[in-house]
């Protein structure tokens, strides 16, 4: 749910977290519900950095996340498994083998994968 802004009754905005005002511009619209999915939208596709979050015990962990391509054109019921997080390092390990590396440009085309998101990258 959004305001338009302007009018008699002034609120004052408070930029999406990793999202900096430009002095003087005010904005057009302000977010009023769904401020945390938007959020974590903009984190993990347009950032450009680490998301800070958590993991199901509460735990504050980083990650970046990717689109696996073939999933996500694949089957309707594989898209919601086509979004991956994968550790700071972005290398996904198990106990005994490294799953998934996305370390480099060139390991993120070779697995399809895609952050959305081309600076900051060895």
């Amino acid at each position: 749910m959004v305001l338009e802004t302007g009018g008699e009754t002034k609120f004052h905005p408070r930029p999406v977290e990793g999202v900096s005002l430009l002095n003087g511009i005010e904005p057009d619209l302000l977010v009023l519900d769904g401020q945390q999915r938007l959020t974590s939208l903009f984190q993990a596709t347009t950032y450009g950095k680490v998301v800070a979050t958590m993991n199901t015990r509460k735990q504050p962990i980083k990650r970046w996340f990717y689109f696996d391509m073939a999933r996500a054109l694949g089957s309707p019921e594989d898209r919601e498994d086509a979004i991956v997080g994968v550790p700071e390092e972005r290398i996904l390990r198990t106990l005994t083998e490294v799953r998934i590396d996305l370390s480099t440009r060139e390991k993120e085309f070779e697995h399809l994968c895609s952050s959305g998101v081309t600076q900051n990258r060895p």
